[in-house]
């Protein structure tokens, strides 16, 4: 069943890191006021070649009769001097013309334009609500959104990642469907081809199965230099703690499905070694909820090996770790989305979330926290999503929530630089 979270606060700030010792400024650049202009950042931001920054809102912009407190927004930040200017580009109308509440970050493709998925929205209903879609938002020569795929009950069921370019087609995943027999389905990978026309041909490339390879899927896919599709499942699989999958072409035009890791892996990156890399429920038990940690899965001759590279140690060292970045040095950077020194609380969980950086000295990994979200103009709980860096290494970030949960604030976006 789909499930939406309560509101949070959200707020745009930039950390600024400094000198030898790493003595951090935060500065806000932008605070989400709740309404026309969104709210509950989920999608994360990406940079173009200029410098500015796109995102989505899962909440708020323009209200209509199917979306009371708004469907979203598409955002830009441009830099103007030493402020940035923030304009909403898109309000999300929802059913039955158009997709809502955009979950995960957008994509370019090769001429500029934007594409995206909408967890919900369209014409077609499947299981306790609107299927949703994926849209393309084209700013030349004015900002223009059209839905160029609506998803069914029999093709799957809120498209919870972003879509991935590659080789002029897209890919993701929904978390649910193809329904069959009365089952609303585990969810499925799919490929969206150019079919001519301004049309798309699309294709179920797999349909997971609860306890053989997992359900509900969320992180994008992405590729090897091979051509093979990687993700994970957070939930199921043969020890039920979900999966780590590897998607191949299979010569017959079809896919094949391998599993590569039983264990609770997400949001999975290639680094510069070709190895992935990303957050895990595993590690310290000395926090209120699960630490987390940051893996690597090394590829070996017999297939791929997980090496832990850095446990949290507990809630003022941060929790619940999201997607990492990589910087041109080899350095890996990450938000918690709870933890630190802060003094916010979601539900039983302590800590308004943290930015880490790891680097590598003589083999081993050190993590350093560049920064502890506080709750107040600067935001709280950082959403997970990658941090978005540009070419002079500066990070891009934002938080869902604001000056106390659920009392004030609507979301931040941050920078940081190193």
């Amino acid at each position: 069943m789909k499930k939406y979270l309560a509101p949070l606060m959200a707020t745009i700030f930039a950390v600024s890191i400094s000198g030898a010792a790493f003595a951090q400024t935060e500065i806000t650049l932008y605070s989400f006021s709740g309404g026309g202009d969104g709210y509950y950042p989920l999608g994360g931001l990406i940079l173009d070649a200029t410098g500015t920054l796109y995102g989505t809102s899962f909440f708020g912009g323009t209200t209509n009769l199917f979306c009371r407190v708004g469907c979203g927004t598409v955002f830009q930040l441009l830099h103007n001097g030493a402020a940035w200017d923030f304009r909403t580009r898109y309000s999300f109308k929802g059913e039955p013309t158009d997709v809502g509440h955009p979950f995960a970050r957008l994509t370019f493709d090769s001429q500029g334009d934007l594409y995206g998925a909408g967890v919900n929205g369209g014409p077609n209903f499947c299981f306790a609500d609107s299927c949703g879609g994926i849209f393309k938002l084209s700013s030349s020569p004015q900002w223009k959104e059209s839905v160029i795929y609506f998803f069914s009950p029999n093709s799957g069921d809120s498209p919870g990642s972003g879509l991935t370019l590659y080789k002029g087609n897209f890919y993701g995943v929904t978390s649910f469907g193809p329904e069959r027999n009365g089952d609303v389905g585990y969810g499925t990978a799919y490929e969206l081809a150019p079919a001519g026309g301004g049309t798309w041909k699309h294709t179920i490339i797999h349909a997971f199965h609860f306890g053989l390879d997992g359900y509900e899927p969320s992180s994008d896919l992405i590729f090897d230099q091979e051509g093979h599709a990687y993700g994970s499942t957070p939930y199921g699989g043969k020890n039920q703690a979900g999966d780590v999958f590897e998607l191949s072409r299979n010569g017959h035009g079809g896919w094949a499905s391998r599993l590569i890791l039983n264990g609770p892996t997400f949001s999975l990156i290639f680094g510069p070694d070709g190895n992935l890399y990303g957050p895990s429920t595993s590690g310290s038990g000395n926090c209120t909820g699960a630490c987390g940690s940051i893996v690597e899965l090394e590829r070996t001759a017999t297939g791929w090996k997980q090496v832990p590279l850095y446990e949290f140690k507990d809630d003022t060292d941060g929790s619940t770790p999201g997607t990492v970045v990589f910087d041109k040095e080899g350095n890996i950077y990450g938000t918690t989305f709870l933890g630190g020194t802060g003094s916010c609380q979601f539900f039983q969980y302590p800590g308004c979330g943290t930015v880490f950086k790891l680097t590598k000295v003589n083999g081993h990994w050190h993590k350093k926290t560049l920064y502890n979200f506080t709750g107040g103009t600067d935001g709280e709980f950082p959403n997970g999503t990658q941090l978005a860096i540009d070419a002079s290494g500066n990070l891009y970030g934002a938080t869902l929530g604001g000056a106390t949960f659920d009392t004030s604030g609507f979301g931040t976006i941050y920078e940081i630089q190193p």
